[in-house]
Protein backbone atom coordinates (compact mmCIF):
# COMPACT_ATOMS: atom_id res chain seq x y z
CA UNK A 1 0.00 0.00 0.00
CA UNK A 2 2.80 2.47 0.73
CA UNK A 3 4.00 2.10 -2.87
CA UNK A 4 0.75 3.58 -4.12
CA UNK A 5 1.12 6.68 -1.97
CA UNK A 6 4.60 7.24 -3.35
CA UNK A 7 3.31 6.96 -6.92
CA UNK A 8 0.51 9.45 -6.26
CA UNK A 9 2.96 11.88 -4.70
CA UNK A 10 5.28 11.59 -7.70
CA UNK A 11 2.43 12.25 -10.15
CA UNK A 12 1.59 15.55 -8.42
CA UNK A 13 5.19 16.67 -7.94
CA UNK A 14 5.79 17.93 -11.49
CA UNK A 15 2.60 20.02 -11.89
CA UNK A 16 3.01 21.57 -8.45
CA UNK A 17 6.67 22.37 -9.15
CA UNK A 18 5.84 23.94 -12.51
CA UNK A 19 3.02 26.04 -11.04
CA UNK A 20 5.15 27.21 -8.12
CA UNK A 21 8.02 28.10 -10.45
CA UNK A 22 5.68 29.97 -12.78
CA UNK A 23 4.23 31.96 -9.88
CA UNK A 24 7.67 32.86 -8.52
CA UNK A 25 8.85 33.78 -12.02
CA UNK A 26 5.84 35.98 -12.72
CA UNK A 27 6.18 37.81 -9.41
CA UNK A 28 9.91 38.23 -10.01
CA UNK A 29 9.31 39.61 -13.49
CA UNK A 30 6.73 42.08 -12.18
CA UNK A 31 8.88 43.28 -9.28
CA UNK A 32 12.21 43.68 -11.05
CA UNK A 33 13.78 43.62 -14.49
CA UNK A 34 17.06 42.54 -16.05
CA UNK A 35 18.75 39.95 -13.86
CA UNK A 36 15.45 38.81 -12.36
CA UNK A 37 14.08 37.97 -15.80
CA UNK A 38 17.07 35.73 -16.45
CA UNK A 39 16.68 34.03 -13.08
CA UNK A 40 12.96 33.52 -13.69
CA UNK A 41 13.71 31.91 -17.05
CA UNK A 42 16.26 29.60 -15.42
CA UNK A 43 13.74 28.55 -12.77
CA UNK A 44 11.18 27.71 -15.44
CA UNK A 45 13.78 25.84 -17.48
CA UNK A 46 14.73 23.82 -14.40
CA UNK A 47 11.10 22.96 -13.68
CA UNK A 48 10.59 21.91 -17.30
CA UNK A 49 13.70 19.72 -17.23
CA UNK A 50 12.51 18.11 -13.99
CA UNK A 51 9.06 17.38 -15.43
CA UNK A 52 10.55 15.89 -18.60
CA UNK A 53 12.89 13.74 -16.53
CA UNK A 54 9.98 12.44 -14.45
CA UNK A 55 8.00 11.70 -17.60
CA UNK A 56 10.85 9.80 -19.21
CA UNK A 57 11.54 7.79 -16.06
CA UNK A 58 7.90 6.78 -15.61
CA UNK A 59 7.33 5.86 -19.28
CA UNK A 60 6.90 2.11 -19.81
CA UNK A 61 9.87 0.50 -21.51
CA UNK A 62 9.72 -2.39 -23.92
CA UNK A 63 5.96 -2.90 -23.67
CA UNK A 64 3.81 -2.14 -26.73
Amino acid sequence: MSGRNGDARRIWTAPVTINAAALVSLIGALVAEGVWDGLAALVLLGALAYAVTLGLRSAPRGKP
